[in-house]
């Protein structure tokens, strides 16, 4: 005779969603510190070549 598994309780099933909404807010929240580092890291860049072409246009500026 085949043993079947016992029916969870309603506390058991509450227990086992709140896990899971647990566990997919991490997901989620983990998603978005990893999109907010590579938007640091392109802003960085992105003010590392601002500044680059202001030097640029400053020694163009005093040849003129």
């Amino acid at each position: 005779m085949k043993m079947q598994k016992p029916i969870p309780t309603s506390s058991a099933m509450r227990g086992i969603g709140a896990n899971r909404a647990r566990e997919q807010r991490e997901d989620e929240k983990a998603d978005l510190i990893a999109v907010v580092r590579a938007s640091a890291l392109q802003i960085a860049a992105l003010t590392e070549l601002v500044m680059e072409m202001e030097g640029r246009m400053a020694q163009l500026e005093a040849k003129g």
